[in-house]
């Protein structure tokens, strides 16, 4: 299977990127229908992909088409402001992997310069992990949690900020 380059909407135009970004949409160009397994794993394409089946990244001058009629953005507009690429508004997303074992990522997002504070709670109430507790820039952020000697079981995160307060449910298999 061979794919041009990826590409990005900049607002004007499409570029040329090297790197891919959670939230954002790209275009390529594949010679047939395969599956694309993009992982950061070393393995990923032994497990996945026989080598006559791997994915051949070959550049071309080929540009792709115009984007649709209107003002499109590569950022969700009703979250990132399109200019400064700063989140319109607070968000807490669901952790990566869940369930998880030993540790996942968990994204958030804030507006503005805020207070943060991002702490993990087990099924009684009590406070397992603090993983956040200062003063953040506008933008989005990732954490890692390692669960440590925690047990396998059902745990939230709970996410303040402002006046914005979120929880998702994490699941900690062993």
């Amino acid at each position: 299977v061979f794919v041009s380059n990826f590409y990005g909407y900049n607002g004007n135009r499409y570029v040329i990127v090297d790197s891919l970004f959670r939230g954002r949409g790209y275009w390529v160009k594949v010679s047939e229908d395969a599956v694309l397994v993009l992982s950061t794993s070393s393995n990923v394409q032994s497990v996945y992909a026989p080598q006559a089946s791997r994915v051949n990244i070959v550049a071309s001058d080929e540009l792709p088409p115009p984007p649709p009629e209107g003002e499109i953005s590569n950022l969700d507009e009703s979250i990132y402001d399109p200019k400064t690429q700063i989140p319109n508004q607070f968000a807490l997303s669901q952790n990566y992997p869940n369930p998880f074992n030993p540790k996942t990522v968990i994204w958030y997002s804030i507006p503005s310069n805020q207070y943060v504070s991002l702490k993990v709670y087990d099924i009684f109430g009590r406070e397992v992990a603090a993983l956040v507790n200062e003063k953040k820039e506008p933008g989005t952020h990732e954490v890692e949690w390692g669960s440590g000697d925690l047990s396998s079981g059902v745990y939230f995160i709970r996410m303040n900020a402002g006046n914005y307060f979120a929880t998702k449910k994490a699941i900690l298999m062993k």
